[in-house]
């Protein structure tokens, strides 16, 4: 009996940390830029498939944040609160992209959707 009261005790304590640490929209904002500029740091202009897709490449090399600001506009972000932990939906540039974010991380299906083909 000893052991069952302190596993409900376990899962009370880790249920109220992962409701108090669930990251916020806010939170989702700025790790959707850091995982932008994060993938854009890897992306080769030169491998790019078009002439579109490089000089919007080289662009986003020259200006991290303007380029940010032009992708974000193209991308539809849903955020749905699920008391113990948050659901996120990237849509965007015929990509989509699936997160969780619990205890102030984020757990996601893929890459964030850029625009180019990078």
């Amino acid at each position: 009996m000893r052991k069952i009261i302190w596993l409900l005790v376990i899962l009370a304590i880790a249920g109220l940390a992962a409701a108090v640490t669930k990251p916020s929209e806010a939170d989702v904002e700025a790790e959707l830029k850091s995982r932008f500029l994060q993938r854009l740091a890897s992306t080769n202009p030169s491998a790019q498939g078009n002439g579109g897709d490089f000089a919007l490449t080289l662009m986003c090399k020259a200006d991290h944040n303007a380029c940010y600001e032009l992708v974000r506009t193209g991308l539809d972000v849903g955020y749905d609160d699920r008391k113990l932990y948050a659901a996120i939906d990237i849509t965007g540039f015929g990509e989509s992209l699936r997160c969780y974010g619990v205890f102030a991380t984020f757990l996601c299906s893929g890459e964030i959707p850029m625009g180019a083909n990078g």
